[in-house]
């Protein structure tokens, strides 16, 4: 049986970092920062390095914005996540759905 989801638990390290034990390139990568409140998407139409994130603010402010680097890369059995400095902060919790 294929699989077509992962979901992942990882620690921000305030670098990048290969997960390349996934097995198979991403069509979607989905990332929580569950501690600071960011919810990051990268898909396969989009550049390396690349992806949008919705990070929470004060007072109920929510901001959007595309980034160009610090994203996803997609690897064959994987990704790197680059070092974004609201997704993967060091020391922060994240919660990743990879998609098929």
């Amino acid at each position: 049986m294929e699989v077509y989801n992962v979901t992942i638990q990882a620690t921000g390290t305030g670098a990048a970092i290969t997960f390349d034990d996934i097995g198979f390139t991403p069509a979607a990568v989905e990332i929580i920062n569950v501690t600071d409140g960011v919810l990051f998407f990268w898909t396969d139409k989009m550049a390396n390095g690349a992806g949008y994130k919705l990070v929470a603010g004060s007072s109920n402010t929510v901001t959007f914005s595309a980034i160009s680097s610090g994203g996803v890369t997609p690897l064959p059995n994987g990704f790197i996540l680059g070092a974004d400095t609201d997704v993967n902060v060091n020391g922060e919790v994240m919660q990743i759905i990879v998609r098929r």
